[in-house]
């Protein structure tokens, strides 16, 4: 799959990523990370993974434009103080995105909890076995934690941490 960054006009609706692997190269490098794939073609995939985290939060304001592809470019978008444009992708946003995408280098972004069902919380066995299921969890799958990219995309979430009070599919 080919990388097609969102320039900030929200009329690409081939659009799948916020920033170029050169971007994510730069980032690693920035940071320290020395563990990416040589071939430009595979970090694709850690990219379009990341977009997917971030694209399943919650965010303040509103998409700039109807039929934009990504929830970015956004109104309403403030922290301390400060508005970001609307027509802009903001910094925050592409090192999250980068973030993600070395943490899914390294481990799964996603865990599958078995299809659908609920993840055992406990299981016990004396004479008769006890099993409890983690309910908690809605039956979905779970990402992997990136305190990094989190605290990143944390000020910006609607409706409290995780940015997440409902799950929906946008087709």
């Amino acid at each position: 799959m080919t990388i097609v960054v969102e320039d900030g006009t929200g009329s690409d609706p081939t659009a799948n990523s916020y920033v170029t692997v050169q971007e994510l190269r730069d980032f690693a490098g920035s940071v320290g990370y020395s563990n990416l794939p040589v071939d430009d073609i595979e970090l694709e995939p850690l990219l379009i993974n990341a977009m997917y985290v971030i694209e399943a939060k919650c965010y303040q304001g509103n998409r700039s434009f109807a039929d934009q592809p990504l929830s970015f470019p956004r109104t309403g978008l403030t922290h301390d103080g400060v508005s970001y444009p609307s027509n802009e992708i903001p910094g925050w946003l592409k090192n999250a995105q980068c973030s993600y995408a070395l943490t899914s280098n390294d481990t799964a972004l996603f865990i599958s909890d078995s299809g659908g069902t609920y993840p055992v919380k406990e299981e016990r066995v004396e004479g008769a076995i006890t099993i409890k299921y983690d309910t908690s969890k809605g039956g979905v799958s779970q990402t992997t934690s990136d305190s990094r990219a989190e605290s990143l995309l944390e000020p910006f979430y609607c409706y409290g941490s995780g940015g997440v009070f409902a799950f929906g599919v946008r087709a």
